[in-house]
């Protein structure tokens, strides 16, 4: 099957195959959650992305109030982090915007959501660091709220889009456990570099980078009291990062307001 060109759909539409029923008169969690989503989804231009883009910002402000970072933390939190990122830059190098080719090779032959996973496993990772009871509940339950209805929309799109050649690989391959061996793609596109760059991933990086460094200012300088050559050092990279992320989001304003 040709994935560049829209399959005629043969077999029923997304929506019917996982049509949800709410359960007559007993409580269920799925339901309320999906009936939570639905209400939000009637409010005047709510987008799940904008919503999870908006919780990550605000757990991100509060992490700093109320983490309590040591070494130990770190040891633990950063290798978690770096799978994770390490996980997004290998989705991202075989994923196309705009949905033109259907990501089945790299990380998409073992897992629908490769990108989904390397988010979790960073703000993981950060919250290990973080050493904080509350933080890493309110991480797990808005990963699940905000990603929930993302995954969902998205699933519809692509059903829409590939048709059958979709519907095959939803039954071949899970959604978020990866499963082995891997699922044989039917094309043979590779990892590409310039990806990286049309899906903002160096913005993400300096991101992590920003938010790392100024947990560690806050162990040695906050939490230990001291200020020495190496806490200078991380305060000019964290000042740096700054002012290449300003720039960056600088330079995205400007392309859009000259288009």
């Amino acid at each position: 099957m040709n994935q560049y060109s829209n399959p005629r759909k043969t077999v029923a539409p997304y929506e019917n195959i996982q049509r949800h029923t709410p359960s007559a008169g007993v409580f269920s969690w799925r339901d309320t959650i999906i009936g939570f989503w639905d209400c939000l989804k009637k409010w005047p231009r709510f987008k799940p992305k904008k919503a999870r883009v908006l919780i990550s910002w605000a757990g991100v402000i509060l992490l700093f109030f109320v983490a309590s970072p040591n070494d130990h933390s770190f040891r633990i939190g950063m290798p978690i982090l770096c799978l994770g990122e390490v996980m997004r830059i290998w989705a991202a190098g075989f994923l196309e915007k705009k949905g033109t080719i259907l990501a089945t090779n790299g990380p998409f032959a073992y897992v629908r959501n490769p990108l989904y996973i390397g988010n979790f496993l960073i703000g993981l990772g950060i919250i290990v660091i973080c050493r904080n009871a509350i933080l890493t509940f309110l991480f797990v339950i808005g990963f699940v709220l905000s990603y929930w209805a993302t995954v969902r929309k998205e699933e519809k799109v692509l059903f829409d889009t590939f048709g059958d050649h979709y519907s095959y690989y939803v039954k071949n391959v899970p959604r978020f456990i990866p499963k082995v061996p891997r699922y044989c793609a039917q094309n043979d596109d590779s990892f590409r570099f310039e990806r990286l760059f049309r899906h903002k991933e160096h913005v993400a990086l300096i991101g992590i980078v920003c938010i790392i460094v100024a947990l560690y200012l806050r162990e040695e300088m906050v939490l230990e009291g001291e200020f020495a050559a190496k806490q200078i050092i991380a305060a000019a990279v964290l000042c740096l990062m700054g002012v290449v992320a300003l720039f960056e989001f600088f330079m995205r304003g400007t392309k859009k307001w000259c288009m």
